[in-house]
């Protein structure tokens, strides 16, 4: 299942691939990084998504590996609205 942001949230997505002597990317292994960002488009929760040196490098599993990591933190902070909220008064 792909995971769901909520109303008005983006997700951002980097990618850092291993890479041969003349700079072409390897088929195996990988990082994706995947961050969260409220309406405002500040950053309010970060995943990351390991790919083995063994396994073909997958975009569409490392994003929704790394968004669903990015996810559960944001929901595990329950009272994350409150602590943007705070963040904004204190700008």
């Amino acid at each position: 299942m792909k995971p769901q942001l909520p109303d008005g949230y983006t997700a951002a997505f980097l990618y850092d691939r291993p890479t041969d002597d003349a700079g072409r990317p390897l088929p195996k292994g990988g990082v994706t990084h995947a961050g969260i960002l409220d309406p405002e488009g500040v950053v309010v929760a970060e995943g990351i998504a390991r790919c083995s040196g063994k396994d073909s490098f997958n975009r569409r599993i490392g994003r929704d590996i790394a968004l669903g990591r990015a996810l559960k933190r944001m929901r595990f902070w329950d009272g994350a609205e409150e602590a943007r909220q705070e963040t904004e008064a204190r700008r």
